[in-house]
């Protein structure tokens, strides 16, 4: 019954289940980045001149 159980976790009509898992990791990665790019940019704007730009233009 288990090794039943785990051949059936890979079967070719699930294709699509993939893909939407896939999908929904990779909106998950990209509303991360998103929140991160907002915290840097609310850094930035609180902080206009960071340290490391200083002098740097």
């Amino acid at each position: 019954m288990k090794s039943r159980w785990a051949g059936s976790l890979l079967p070719v009509s699930s294709v699509a289940e993939w893909h939407r898992i896939v999908g929904e990791i990779s909106f998950h990665k990209l509303l991360c980045t998103t929140i991160n790019l907002q915290k840097l940019i609310e850094n930035v704007i609180s902080n206009p001149i960071p340290p490391y730009l200083n002098g740097t233009f």
